[in-house]
């Protein structure tokens, strides 16, 4: 509960009392995301990757090394399968 706390809490979800059992709580996509959500969903993976790869003097990411972390990233994430985490 503390993670879809932390999702209200940020405006990403709402959840609601689940009529069929009180006891328990619907969550579902908030009506209207915070401003910071819909930032998040707006933004692309390219435009993530470069933001973090970018040196600090602002110089534009070596493209050879954004391509390696993007084929990392893709690598890792099919490895990231809610399958593979019950299996460990």
């Amino acid at each position: 509960m503390r993670d879809v706390a932390r999702l209200v809490e940020t405006g990403s979800v709402a959840t609601e009392p689940d009529p069929a059992d009180r006891r328990r709580r619907l969550v579902h996509p908030a009506a209207h995301p915070s401003a910071r959500v819909a930032e998040v969903r707006a933004t692309t993976i390219d435009d993530a990757l470069t933001a973090a790869l970018t040196a600090p003097d602002g110089t534009a990411p070596d493209p050879q090394l954004f391509h390696e972390v993007a084929t990392a990233l893709d690598t890792l994430a099919r490895h990231l399968t809610p399958a593979a985490a019950r299996s460990r």
